[in-house]
């Protein structure tokens, strides 16, 4: 998630029009693997039993 921050604030102070596609996908990768990524971990942690329900999974003991 660092990484993918730092990365997206790099592009965006050195942007130009010819590097659209590149700060684009930048920030789609920032919001949907970084924030998506944290929310389903947060899900994870507090609400383990009732996820691994959802999802058909047996609750394994990092999720208690």
């Amino acid at each position: 998630m660092i990484a993918l921050l730092c990365g997206a604030l790099q592009v965006r102070r050195s942007w130009n029009v010819s590097r659209w596609s590149e700060a684009t996908l930048l920030w789609i990768a920032f919001w949907v693997m970084g924030l998506g990524g944290l929310s389903g971990f947060a899900m994870h942690i507090a609400f383990g039993q009732f996820i691994a329900e959802q999802i058909d999974w047996p609750n394994s003991p990092f999720q208690n």
